[in-house]
């Protein structure tokens, strides 16, 4: 016998591959959603339903009623027979509704994946779905198809429309006479200069510090995106809707068009470009005495990797410039060391690509001429926030909450458990306490892993101006308007334009940077996986990242990428799963999050949608 509640309830399917699946409250819980009811929801869809108490799971479950909303939706996989003819998709991602397909009479091989489109409403109250092909991957073991099905699955935008790339192809070049006409500063006469990754075309920012005796003034000066890109244009409107650039393997997807992005809008050396130039004045100290910002003509003096500045090979016209902005950087170590709680200083991947073409990835040091520009970044980013403050609402900032409520009771439980007192709301030096004071424990990993899983992503916000973990009051982003709209938005603030900035614009740059993330992340790890599996390396140190009674998964060290060991790798070296602390655990040693441990790589799956490492624990 089950029980039903009758008050009716809203939520979002979501399913799962072992043919069950969950509806998600809106602003609540996920409910178990039972194989039978499956075979007629699609993921995403919007459903009325309320709760049934069944005492065999123990636990409530949904009883969907009814179907209220099949928005579009775009799936990824390969076509098999269908009965009765035609073509069914078997999808990469659960789905437990059969997609019909239509191949519009496009030949399509078994071995393709293929790019399908289920229209908004299609189905509901039918057994299956219609669905139209909308591209052709080609086969998974092409060299490029994983930034091919980024590409797809997170649906970034290629092609620039035949409008927009006439704007950008009719952009003025720079000119002193054109400078002055618009009131913009003439900065020429300073030696700026790019650093950045010997890779980087694009260069949205320079710098140049000046010793004015009793004081320095740093000069940021940033492409003058804004100036070419404006308000309502076709140009502005892909921009709007791309919000920022993704960078694939081998592959950029870029916000600009070319023409713009590595041309009259980034700061190549010795050519004249209009910039906005945020100006900070300095107390010999180092302390923040006032900024301004301007609008400016300038021309870059050199363009310097950061391994030349860190290793001084730099042309001697800015070699005294570059002298005194190492000086300003000393000043700002001790306030830098201070909120160096969250910053990550691992050595950077870099493709190499072979000349048979071929691929390999070498890995490049994290300078300390990296932290010298991140630090003049970092100063420009909050002296346009402190600005913006004073310019009322509907502004854009960066903010990041903090630790994200429930993770840190468990983290505190977890904490208190291990004989460790912490702040039920820890402020930021609070944090920093706690690390310092386990240094040298062997629980020292684990307290830190669970300390960077309780903070809450980092979002774009019309209001709310905080950024806990670079320990700000107001932050925002200002240095990067080439690849992130957010930032030509700010430039347009800062110019005195009126901008709309409300929730809506916020969640969907929001939405676009974490599609970003994940479609940069996809070829790449992919990628990781293959290589450290082809080096012949087998044994690793590894750091355990999530756990359950089917296993674990740990991220292993320098390649930061993970592998997972399953129940009975894991038992075959006598651990155990403790269910009532949710760990495994063998004599006096245990596996939790954030434990270290040594594993040993069994194998590479690379077949169909999967590519990944199993492992097993080493005695």
């Amino acid at each position: 016998m089950t029980e039903t509640t009758p008050a009716p309830m809203q939520g979002v399917i979501s399913a799962h591959p072992r043919g069950f699946g969950f509806v998600e409250q809106d602003g609540g819980e996920d409910y178990f959603v039972s194989p039978p009811q499956m075979r007629s929801l699609l993921p995403g869809d919007r459903v009325c339903f309320s709760l049934t108490a069944t005492p065999q799971r123990q636990q409530l479950g949904a009883v969907v009623h009814e179907v209220l909303e099949r928005p579009e939706s775009f799936w990824l996989g390969q076509l098999e027979p269908a009965d009765g003819g035609g073509h069914r998709l078997r999808p990469d991602e659960p789905c437990h509704v059969p997609i019909r397909v239509d191949t519009g009479g496009r030949p399509v091989d078994p071995a393709d994946v293929v790019q399908v489109r289920v229209a908004p409403g299609e189905g509901i109250g039918r057994p299956g779905v219609d669905a139209t092909l909308v591209a052709n991957l080609g086969p998974r073991d092409d060299r490029d198809f994983d930034q091919r099905y980024a590409i797809a699955k997170w649906r970034l935008p290629v092609d620039f429309g035949e409008a927009a790339l006439a704007q950008a192809r009719s952009g003025e070049e720079p000119s002193a006479e054109r400078a002055r006409e618009l009131g913009f500063a003439d900065l020429t006469h300073l030696p700026f200069v790019t650093i950045d990754n010997e890779s980087t075309r694009d260069f949205d920012d320079a710098l140049c510090l000046v010793d004015e005796g009793p004081q320095w003034t740093l000069h940021v000066a940033i492409a003058h995106v804004s100036h070419y890109v404006r308000a309502g244009s076709p140009l502005d409107a892909e921009a709007r809707e791309r919000a920022t650039s993704v960078y694939l393997p081998g592959r950029s997807v870029p916000m600009l068009p070319p023409e713009l992005s590595n041309g009259l809008c980034s700061l190549n050396p010795g050519v004249l470009r209009y910039a906005l130039v945020c100006s900070l004045k300095y107390s010999r100290r180092g302390a923040l005495t006032g900024y301004s910002f301007c609008q400016a003509l300038m021309r870059s003096a050199a363009r310097l990797s950061y391994g030349e500045v860190a290793r001084g090979e730099v042309p001697a016209a800015v070699g005294p410039m570059l002298q005194d902005l190492w000086t300003w950087f000393g000043t700002q170590q001790p306030a830098r060391e201070r909120r160096g709680l969250f910053e990550y200083r691992d050595d950077e991947p870099r493709l190499v690509v072979r000349p048979d073409g071929s691929h390999a990835i070498e890995w490049v040091p994290v300078e300390r001429s990296n932290e010298l520009v991140e630090e003049a970044m970092l100063a420009a980013n909050r002296a346009a926030a402190a600005h913006l403050t004073l310019l009322g609402a509907g502004l854009l900032f960066r903010h990041q909450e903090g630790l994200d409520a429930q993770r840190w009771q468990q983290t505190l439980a977890w904490l208190r458990g291990h004989g460790i007192e912490a702040p039920a709301v820890p402020t930021l030096a609070e944090l920093r306490a706690l690390l310092a004071g386990v240094e040298g424990r062997p629980v020292a990993p684990q307290v830190e892993f669970r300390v960077r899983r309780a903070m809450t992503p980092a979002t774009y916000d019309e209001r709310q101006s905080r950024h806990f973990s670079l320990g700000f009051h107001a932050y925002t982003h200002f240095t990067s308007p080439i690849r992130r709209y957010a930032d030509l938005l700010v430039h347009r603030m800062l110019l005195g334009e009126a901008v709309e900035a409300d929730a809506a614009l916020s969640e969907h740059l929001s939405d676009r940077a974490r599609a970003a993330r994940q479609a940069s992340r996809h070829p790449w790890e992919r990628l990781k996986r293959r290589l450290v599996w082809r080096s012949g390396e087998r044994e690793h140190d590894a750091q355990v990242v999530s756990r359950s009674a089917r296993g674990l998964r740990a991220s292993l060290d320098r390649w930061d990428v993970g592998a997972a060991l399953d129940a009975q790798a894991l038992e075959s070296q006598g651990w155990a799963w403790d269910g009532t602390r949710e760990l495994w655990c063998r004599q006096d040693a245990e596996l939790d999050l954030g434990s270290r441990l040594r594993l040993r790589l069994l194998a590479l799956n690379d077949e169909g949608p999967a590519c990944e490492l199993t492992a097993q624990p080493l005695p």
